[in-house]
């Protein structure tokens, strides 16, 4: 196994593949009440960081998803990209905000959401250097502006924060309106923030929440 392996190559450790499953084992077994206490944390955070990759283990493709905040990360492993793992890792009930990307499985938590921006400027960014048209880069120009100042708004007051929230989200929808269906270059991404206009400035309302998944 590649275990074995490592161990004999970098640590001149002879293992067998028995040994290295009955020492994951034991130490599953052992790890496992931690492993759950990490869990419990990330339920009681008031934001959690989701993301998922492709992973794959002894020949079949699956999903490795992480869970994280500023000081805990949490790994699972279910094979599968499904929406239910969000729940079944943060529990039906989880009261706080999930920040992740545009991935639609993360609408398995229904509360509140924020949408990664860095995510988003990538995807403005290839827009950009695909199509550097005036009205494209006008565009783009316009949404980054328009992030900036969310981004610098601050406020002690929460009805304050709110109603800028609002006031950002018809800023986006206003920009977003025109394009979706006009087969323009930024149709696409005009779709994705008609779509999710409600969850791209959390983060103005609650500023502990980054705008970023990053």
């Amino acid at each position: 196994s590649a275990i074995t392996s490592l161990l004999s190559s970098f640590c001149r450790l002879k293992v067998s593949k028995g040994e290295v499953i009955a020492l994951l084992s034991t130490v599953a077994t052992l790890g496992a009440n931690a492993y759950e206490a990490l869990r419990t944390r990330l339920t009681e955070s008031s934001y959690v960081h989701g993301d998922e990759t492709g992973w794959r283990e002894t020949g079949q493709n699956g999903y490795l998803w992480s869970f994280s905040t500023p000081d805990t990360c949490y790994f699972v492993y279910p094979k599968t990209r499904a929406g239910h793992v969000v729940t079944d890792v943060l529990g039906e009930g989880y009261q706080g905000i999930v920040v992740s990307d545009f991935y639609g499985g993360y609408n398995a938590h229904f509360g509140l959401h924020q949408r990664c921006w860095v995510h988003l400027l990538r995807d403005v960014h290839t827009l950009r250097e695909r199509f550097p048209t005036q009205g494209v880069l006008e565009w783009c120009q316009k949404l980054r502006y328009l992030y900036d100042r969310a981004k610098a708004f601050s406020s002690a007051v929460p009805k304050e924060r709110v109603m800028a929230r609002l006031g950002f989200q018809r800023e986006l929808n206003a920009l977003s309106s025109p394009y979706p269906k006009a087969n323009l270059p930024q149709s696409v991404l005009c779709k994705r923030l008609l779509q999710f206009e409600g969850e791209m400035f959390t983060f103005v309302e609650h500023p502990q929440v980054p705008s970023e998944n990053n």
